[in-house]
């Protein structure tokens, strides 16, 4: 398919053309929640999205223990 018809396509889908792509050439296609999450960042400013980087690789290095038989 053409760029421009896949331009097209996505235009009347109201979606991105890396959308219409399968996921073996668009591997890093983002879930709805990823999406959701990345439009929370943009939406706030440059502290509120600092602080959001570093509650997120805080959460990110946190190893939590394994569960142990109640005994």
């Amino acid at each position: 398919m053409q760029l421009d018809h896949m331009r097209a396509l996505a235009r009347a889908l109201d979606c991105s053309v890396a959308d219409i792509l399968p996921d073996q050439d668009n591997p890093d296609r983002l879930t709805d929640e990823e999406r959701a999450l990345i439009q929370m960042l943009r939406s706030g400013d440059d502290r509120q999205r600092a602080t959001a980087m570093h509650m997120a690789e805080a959460a990110l290095s946190f190893t939590p223990e394994p569960k142990r038989d109640a005994a």
